[in-house]
């Protein structure tokens, strides 16, 4: 089974694992699949009664109009989601808003991501208790020991833990790096004031 997690980066910009959670279906794909009917229906709609698929032949191009879209909207829980879906990294003092904006989220699109089934994903128990269950986790988050965050979305990906970790020749080993050592742009810290959302890549922010 897969997984996915709730990451808190430390205050030397090294991360560690707070929480886990079974069946990464149940977070980042829910999100990716209501947003996208939501944002992009006239897209994403079949006329054979189901939607295209982000893990389909035209996954890239769903994503790209639906942040295109997200980038527009003045919904703040929508976003949130999103960003957080993308494994973005949040602040520690904007915990309480993120999980709000999960909350949010769930109770204001209810009526998206029809299935073929005719049901919609935030109606069902167990999507809605993952999002609880985040939303609980990220309020609940010490903010002094991890002054950021971010939920990584699958555990066959080590795309997020290539950001904290080099190889060490000397060493012939795997060696965790703090996060201003990437070289590379790799991620964003999402900056929320004001109820607006701008981003500051890692190479651009000030650790």
């Amino acid at each position: 089974m897969s997984y996915s997690f709730l990451i808190g980066i430390k205050k030397d910009y090294t991360a560690e694992i707070i929480h886990d959670y079974k069946n990464s279906w149940l977070f980042s794909p829910i999100i990716w699949e209501v947003l996208s009917d939501k944002y992009i229906r006239d897209y994403v709609r079949t006329p054979y009664g189901y939607n295209k698929s982000f893990f389909g032949i035209d996954g890239n191009k769903i994503w790209l109009r639906t942040n295109e879209a997200l980038n527009e909207s003045s919904n703040l829980a929508d976003r949130v989601c999103w960003e957080l879906s993308n494994q973005q990294i949040f602040f520690s003092k904007d915990q309480q808003l993120v999980s709000r904006s999960i909350i949010d989220f769930v109770s204001q699109n209810k009526e998206y991501g029809k299935q073929e089934s005719g049901v919609c994903p935030l109606e069902q128990v167990h999507i809605t208790a993952r999002f609880m269950e985040a939303a609980n986790d990220i309020s609940m988050l010490d903010g002094n020991m991890y002054p950021y965050f971010l939920l990584k979305n699958n555990s066959s990906d080590d795309t997020v833990e290539s950001w904290f970790e080099k190889y060490d020749a000397e060493k012939d080993k795997t060696v965790a790096i703090p996060l201003y050592e990437k070289k590379e742009n790799v991620t964003e810290f999402v900056v929320i004031e004001k109820r607006k959302i701008r981003f500051i890549s890692n190479l651009d922010f000030q650790y």
